[in-house]
Protein backbone atom coordinates (compact mmCIF):
# COMPACT_ATOMS: atom_id res chain seq x y z
CA UNK A 1 0.00 0.00 0.00
CA UNK A 2 3.07 2.16 0.75
CA UNK A 3 3.60 2.53 -3.43
CA UNK A 4 0.26 3.44 -4.40
CA UNK A 5 0.71 7.26 -4.03
CA UNK A 6 4.24 7.13 -5.56
CA UNK A 7 2.41 5.37 -8.74
CA UNK A 8 -0.66 7.85 -8.27
CA UNK A 9 2.15 10.71 -8.75
CA UNK A 10 3.61 9.01 -11.66
CA UNK A 11 0.49 8.18 -13.64
CA UNK A 12 -0.41 11.96 -13.39
CA UNK A 13 2.59 13.36 -14.45
CA UNK A 14 2.93 10.57 -17.67
CA UNK A 15 -0.64 11.47 -18.44
CA UNK A 16 0.55 15.86 -18.05
CA UNK A 17 3.02 15.01 -20.70
CA UNK A 18 0.45 13.03 -22.75
CA UNK A 19 -1.43 15.83 -23.05
CA UNK A 20 1.42 18.22 -23.56
CA UNK A 21 2.26 15.97 -26.64
CA UNK A 22 -1.21 15.74 -28.10
CA UNK A 23 -1.69 19.30 -28.05
CA UNK A 24 1.61 20.23 -29.27
CA UNK A 25 1.36 17.66 -32.26
CA UNK A 26 -2.49 18.80 -32.47
CA UNK A 27 -0.42 22.08 -33.67
CA UNK A 28 2.06 20.87 -36.23
CA UNK A 29 0.02 18.36 -38.05
CA UNK A 30 -3.28 20.52 -38.13
CA UNK A 31 -4.36 19.72 -41.50
CA UNK A 32 -1.70 17.94 -42.73
CA UNK A 33 -4.29 14.97 -42.99
CA UNK A 34 -6.37 16.98 -45.26
CA UNK A 35 -4.65 17.07 -48.44
CA UNK A 36 -7.05 15.11 -51.00
CA UNK A 37 -7.81 15.25 -54.66
CA UNK A 38 -10.10 18.14 -55.12
CA UNK A 39 -12.04 19.11 -58.31
CA UNK A 40 -11.31 22.65 -58.48
CA UNK A 41 -8.09 24.39 -58.18
CA UNK A 42 -9.02 26.67 -55.37
CA UNK A 43 -12.48 26.87 -53.22
CA UNK A 44 -15.36 27.64 -55.04
CA UNK A 45 -16.44 31.42 -54.00
CA UNK A 46 -14.61 30.99 -51.13
CA UNK A 47 -16.34 28.16 -49.90
CA UNK A 48 -15.55 26.05 -46.57
CA UNK A 49 -16.66 23.25 -48.09
CA UNK A 50 -14.63 22.19 -50.88
CA UNK A 51 -15.51 19.73 -53.33
CA UNK A 52 -13.44 16.03 -52.91
CA UNK A 53 -13.28 13.68 -55.89
CA UNK A 54 -15.25 11.02 -54.10
CA UNK A 55 -13.84 8.23 -56.08
CA UNK A 56 -10.53 8.57 -54.49
CA UNK A 57 -10.01 7.29 -51.18
CA UNK A 58 -6.58 7.81 -50.29
CA UNK A 59 -4.81 10.94 -49.59
CA UNK A 60 -2.65 12.62 -51.97
CA UNK A 61 0.86 14.22 -51.15
CA UNK A 62 2.44 10.96 -51.71
CA UNK A 63 0.39 9.81 -54.61
CA UNK A 64 -0.16 11.82 -57.46
CA UNK A 65 -4.20 12.90 -58.48
CA UNK A 66 -5.81 11.66 -61.51
CA UNK A 67 -6.12 14.37 -64.44
CA UNK A 68 -8.35 17.21 -63.52
CA UNK A 69 -8.27 16.83 -59.91
CA UNK A 70 -5.89 18.95 -57.67
CA UNK A 71 -4.30 17.69 -54.71
CA UNK A 72 -4.93 20.85 -52.19
CA UNK A 73 -5.46 21.70 -48.72
CA UNK A 74 -8.17 23.82 -46.71
CA UNK A 75 -5.24 25.18 -44.57
CA UNK A 76 -3.60 26.50 -47.50
CA UNK A 77 -6.04 28.90 -48.03
CA UNK A 78 -7.29 29.65 -44.47
CA UNK A 79 -9.94 27.75 -44.73
CA UNK A 80 -11.37 25.60 -41.59
CA UNK A 81 -11.13 22.27 -41.54
CA UNK A 82 -12.17 18.83 -39.64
Amino acid sequence: MKALPFLLENFINIFAIMIFYAIIGLHIFKGAFEYRCRISDTPINGETDWPVAENINYLCGNWKCPQETYCRAPINYNLEWN
